[in-house]
Order: C-alpha cells, then sequence, then structure tokens
C-alpha cells in the first residue's frame, strides 16, 4: 500500500468533507498496476483477488471519511455487459455466441455467477451521449435512419444514434 497515495485521498476527503461535499470514490479507473498487468492483467484471476485485497485496505484507511465507494468506473467497457451477471445471474447466451470465436469462456468458473450476482447497493451509470432505444417489434424492418449495432445481449432492442450534445 502507497502510504503518500492513502494520505493524498484522505486530504482530498477531508476537504471534500469540509466543503460539505460527499466524497464518492472509484477503487478502479484504468490504473492497473504494471505488476499485475505482467501477470495477465484483468484476464487473470490473480487480478481479482488482488483487487479485492486492496479494496480492503483502502476501506479500512478511509471509511471513516468516505462511505459510498464504486469498485469499476465504466464496468461495461470493464468487463464486457458486466450487468447480465450481476443482474441476472447469467450472462446473454448471444454473448457467449458471438464471442465463441474470441474465448470458450473458461475463465468462468464454478461458483462465479453465483458471487458475481450476489446484491449490489448501487449501479452507477456514466451518461456521456443521448442514445434512443426501443422494443424492436418482431416484424419491424431491420434497420432505421441511423442505426448502429445492438449491444450484445439487447437483440430486443433497436438503437438509433443522436444527434445531442456531447456532455
Amino acid at each position: 500500500m502507497n502510504q503518500a497515495g492513502i494520505d493524498f485521498y484522505r486530504s482530498l476527503a477531508d476537504g471534500l468533507l469540509d466543503r460539505g461535499i460527499t466524497p464518492f470514490a472509484t477503487l478502479y479507473h484504468w490504473d492497473l498496476t504494471q505488476a499485475l498487468q505482467e501477470r495477465g492483467g484483468w484476464l487473470s484471476r490473480y487480478t481479482a483477488h488482488r483487487f479485492a485485497d486492496c479494496a480492503r485496505k483502502v476501506v479500512a484507511a478511509l471509511g471513516d471519511r468516505i462511505s459510498m465507494w464504486t469498485t469499476l468506473n465504466e464496468p461495461w467497457a470493464s468487463a464486457f455487459l458486466l450487468s447480465g451477471p450481476i443482474l441476472r445471474g447469467a450472462y446473454p447466451s448471444d454473448l457467449i455466441k458471438n464471442t465463441a470465436a474470441l474465448t470458450e469462456w473458461s475463465f468462468v468458473h464454478d461458483g462465479d455467477l453465483e458471487q458475481i450476482a450476489r446484491p449490489i447497493d448501487s449501479l452507477g451509470v456514466n451518461y456521456y451521449y443521448s442514445l434512443v432505444a426501443w422494443e424492436k417489434s418482431p416484424d419491424a424492418p431491420a434497420g432505421g435512419p441511423h442505426p448502429i449495432p445492438a449491444f450484445p445481449g439487447c437483440d430486443d432492442l433497436e438503437f438509433l444514434s443522436s444527434q445531442q450534445r456531447l456532455t
């Protein structure tokens, strides 16, 4: 554990609290250590276990100041379609089928989905742009004025690009 880093975030949290702002900490924001990356990164179960160890230490060090935590920034990008296992206890079958050329899914071990699907306190959503979506009618023609591919696991939805401003 990097004590200088803990001290920095302790001071930052204190500064926020002094100004009446409730800190909300993200434990992973695209900053995996080189040592973990060299051991396989997020594709390695070892990384997940070390992340859990680190999370426990950080919460022990800062939990008296920070009561709201999230594990991963942009979990959909970090773990493709993470909400499926979290909210449904399974990966969508079309995702498994569509990624068969990339993986045989042997990294999912017995008990993993039950562990992943444990109750959550909150699910954060980043908002970068408007995306219009609706349920497809089974007899609807494919496409639309600006079709973009549906997200895996969302074959029953149709998405259209939007001309809205980015935020």
